[in-house]
């Protein structure tokens, strides 16, 4: 563990991130202390166990993806995190028939992390990074034959395309459980009319 991680970001800026975050589109978002972060073997090897379609497609999902242990190392020398989370109908998250939208909504989680890093990057903060939800392989790259960059190429999202939070082994409902939000795991056969609520969540690391 790194003994002095980055800390150059001082109150004022991280406000101006998070406020940030809700121009950008988020419903809501708050400023965390990446010590705050559970990173978890456990939570990546969900990608396997029931394995996900996306395994091992995408160069930003398991295996290809950072492992939980190399992903901990990183987060060592950072002290702030903007978690942001964004709303969407049940129905469109679980819904069969409303599969584009579904990707649009995890597509915007993708565009609101790449805008804030941004922000963060201009702000001064040179090493920010972002993570986002879903495979970018499924909703970059959906209507691709597969990955370009597991097949030698350049990536055609570069600006885009990154890991979740779950692929990196970030367990997501204890951070949204420490941030005081109401979100519950939707899992394969949950029906939309038995849900009350339904959210994507990403996060920017600021350094």
């Amino acid at each position: 563990m790194s003994p002095h991680p980055r800390d150059n970001s001082s109150t004022a800026q991280m406000e101006a991130l998070r406020l940030k975050a809700l121009e950008l589109g988020a419903d809501k978002a708050t400023v965390i202390d990446t010590s705050a972060i559970s990173v978890s073997e456990a939570v990546a090897f969900k990608c396997r166990v029931p394995r996900c379609p996306n395994y091992a497609s995408c160069a930003n999902c398991p295996p290809h993806a950072p492992t939980p242990e190399e992903f901990r190392r990183v987060l060592a020398s950072f002290r702030k995190a903007i978690l942001f989370n964004k709303r969407f109908a049940p129905e469109v998250m679980l819904s069969p028939d409303q599969e584009a939208a579904r990707t649009e909504a995890f597509r915007s989680i993708f565009q609101l992390a790449a805008k804030l890093e941004s922000a963060a990057f201009y702000a001064g903060h040179y090493l920010s990074f972002g993570l986002a939800a879903g495979s970018c392989r499924n909703v970059l790259c959906h209507e691709q034959k597969g990955c370009a960059v597991l097949e030698g190429k350049a990536c055609l999202f570069p600006a885009l395309a990154r890991p979740s939070m779950e692929a990196v082994g970030i367990d997501v409902f204890q951070l949204a459980a420490l941030a005081g939000w109401d979100m519950q795991p939707l899992g394969r056969e949950a029906k939309a009319d038995k849900v009350d609520q339904s959210s994507l969540t990403g996060i920017v690391v600021v350094g």
